[in-house]
C-alpha cells in the first residue's frame, strides 16, 4: 500500500454504487455533514479516500453523499494505491473508528479479524512455499490464525484482543435481518453443479455462496482481461518490457486465475457437510463449510455419499450428518461417575444413543467405544 497525496477529482469520475449514495443523502447524518462542508468553505477536514488506478472510492461514502447534496462537481480525495484486500482493510478500519452506533463497531471488527485472517493465511501458504493460500501447505493451526488476527485488530484500534473478541461475540449473537428471495429480487440459486449431498442449504448459506461464487468469476475475468492485453502487448512489440518479463507476468497471472477458479464454491464439505457441530474447526474447509472444484480429490469415498447415506468426519469416524452434533458432543464427555463398568452404546442413523445390555453384571473395567 502506498499514499499518493491529495488530488482534486470529478465527482463523476468516481467508482461508487450511487443506488447506496442517494439512499446515505437521506440520512440525517448525512445531511449535516453536507451542512458541515458547505460551512467549512466547502471542503471536508479529512478527506474521502479513492484509489489510484481505478477511482474507487474506499472511504468516505457519507462524506461524497454530502458533498452531492452541495452539488458539488469536483471534491478533494486523498489517493492510495492498494490492492483489492487492502482497499476491504482500509474500510473496514476506517468503521471501526467513525461508526456511531456499538452494533455497526462490532460487526466492522468481525469483519476486519475475518481479512486479517485471511492475509495471515496467505502469508503463511506462501512462507511453506504454497502457491494457492489456504491449501495444505498453511501450517498455523485456525485457533493460531484466530489469535493473531485479533491482536492485528486490537492494536488497529487501540483495544484489547479480549475486547476484539467479546465485538465478534457481540456481532455474531446480533439479530441480523433475515435473508428472503424477495429482497434478494428473486431466488438464490446455488452455482451450477454445486454439490450438496442431497441435504437442505440454508437460504442465508446459498446467499452467501452464491456472492462468494460472483466475485470470485468477477476475479477470474479480470485475470483474463489482463492475458488477452498481454497477447496486445507481444503482438505489437512497441513497449520497453523484454519478451521474458512478459511471459513470467503471463505465467504468474495463469497460476493466478487457476488459484481463483480452484477457490469458486463447487460443493459442501465432504468432511463436514457445513453442519454447525462439525464445521467450525474442520480443516478441510478452514470453517467454510463449502470447497472448490479439487475438494473432493482424494477423499474417502464414505464421504461422498448423499441422503441417508451421508456422513461427516468426527474425531477420525464417519458418522451420519443427523449424529453429528450428538457424535462431537460424546467426544467431549467424560464417562458417568460411580461404579466401574462396561457401557455400550448403539447410535442409528439419526445420531440417538441406546444402551445395549450385557449378560453377567456391570462389574469390570470401564471401556470406552
Amino acid at each position: 500500500m502506498k499514499w499518493l497525496g491529495y488530488k482534486q477529482l470529478a465527482v463523476k469520475a468516481i467508482r461508487v454504487d450511487m443506488n447506496d449514495v442517494k439512499r446515505r443523502t437521506k440520512a440525517p447524518h448525512v445531511q449535516a455533514l453536507a451542512k458541515d462542508e458547505d460551512d467549512s468553505g466547502k471542503e471536508y477536514i479529512h478527506a474521502p479516500t479513492v484509489r489510484a488506478d481505478d477511482k474507487l472510492l474506499i472511504c468516505g461514502r457519507d462524506r461524497f453523499a454530502g458533498a452531492l447534496l452541495n452539488k458539488r462537481k469536483k471534491l478533494w480525495f486523498h489517493v492510495v494505491d492498494c490492492t483489492d484486500k487492502e482497499a476491504a482493510e482500509l474500510e473496514e478500519k476506517e468503521n471501526i473508528y467513525r461508526r456511531h452506533s456499538e452494533g455497526e463497531r462490532a460487526q466492522a471488527i468481525l469483519r476486519l479479524v475475518a481479512l486479517q485472517e485471511q492475509k495471515i493465511r496467505s502469508n503463511d501458504a506462501l512462507s511453506n512455499g504454497d502457491n494457492v493460500p489456504g491449501s495444505s501447505g498453511a501450517s498455523k493451526s485456525p485457533n493460531k490464525v484466530k489469535a493473531e488476527a485479533r491482536k492485528a485488530v486490537a492494536r488497529a484500534a487501540g483495544i484489547t484482543p479480549g475486547a476484539v473478541k467479546k465485538a465478534e461475540q457481540r456481532a455474531a449473537a446480533s439479530a441480523a435481518p433475515a435473508v428472503t428471495e424477495e429482497a434478494a429480487g428473486g431466488p438464490i440459486e446455488l452455482p451450477d453443479g454445486f454439490k450438496t449431498f442431497d441435504l437442505e442449504v440454508s437460504l442465508a448459506s446459498r446467499s452467501v455462496i452464491d456472492e462468494t461464487a460472483k466475485w470470485l468469476g468477477d476475479w477470474d475475468q479480470s485475470l483474463k482481461n489482463i492475458l488477452r492485453e498481454l497477447t496486445e502487448m507481444e503482438k505489437r512489440g512497441d513497449y520497453a518490457v523484454a519478451g521474458a518479463h512478459l511471459q513470467r507476468i503471463r505465467e504468474q497471472v495463469q497460476n493466478a486465475g487457476h488459484a481463483v477458479r480452484d477457490a469458486i464454491p463447487a460443493s459442501l464439505c465432504f468432511y463436514c457437510k457445513a453442519q454447525p457441530a462439525s464445521t467450525p474447526n474442520c480443516p478441510a474447509c478452514g470453517g467454510t463449510g463449502v470447497v472448490g472444484r479439487h475438494g473432493g480429490d482424494n477423499v474417502p469415498p464414505e464421504l461422498k455419499l448423499g441422503g441417508d447415506k451421508a456422513r461427516v468426519a468426527v474425531d477420525g469416524k464417519f458418522v451420519p450428518v443427523g449424529g453429528a452434533a450428538n457424535a462431537v458432543e460424546a467426544t467431549k464427555a467424560k464417562p458417568a461417575t460411580g461404579k466401574r463398568g462396561v457401557r455400550v452404546v448403539a447410535v442409528d442413523e439419526t445420531g440417538a444413543e441406546t444402551d445395549v445390555p450385557l449378560p453377567g453384571g456391570d462389574d469390570g473395567e470401564e471401556l470406552a467405544f
